[in-house]
């Protein structure tokens, strides 16, 4: 879970961070942008089959992913920490033979969805002094 706590916490800091912008088109540096949503979605998409075989570990990863959209600078991303949300829960589904451990997963799930739709006051002014 500490692999868990680590991507959190690099996801968190990149989704308050606005887009980069991008370098004039005759500039010299040659370059592959790497966005928030491609990072999560390669993260996930590749952890998602162990993580989910494990009823603990795929509850601390929504949690995770619940945190991260909560801090998130733009619909877009929480939109990407909703979708690995349902990825995540679905193949939980799948993968836990126990009932009551599926069942925890899917109210896991519901609770981050709700969370992560409801509106979100967002303080920049504080976000901006503690990265400051």
């Amino acid at each position: 879970m500490l692999c868990l706590d680590w991507l959190g916490a690099a996801l968190c800091a990149f989704a308050e961070r606005p887009p980069a912008e991008r370098l004039p088109a005759a500039s010299p540096v040659l370059y592959s942008q790497v966005t928030f949503g491609v990072m999560l979605d390669r993260a996930f998409d590749q952890m998602r089959q162990h993580v989910s075989t494990d009823r603990t570990t795929a509850l601390y990863a929504l949690a995770i992913l619940t945190d991260i959209a909560s801090v998130a600078c733009r619909p877009d991303m929480a939109a990407g920490c909703a979708r690995q949300v349902t990825r995540l829960a679905m193949s939980a589904n799948e993968q836990l033979t126990e009932t009551l451990a599926r069942e925890d997963v899917e109210e896991a799930r519901a609770r981050a969805i709700a969370k992560i739709a409801a509106p979100q006051a967002v303080d920049l002014g504080e976000s901006s002094a503690r990265n400051g």
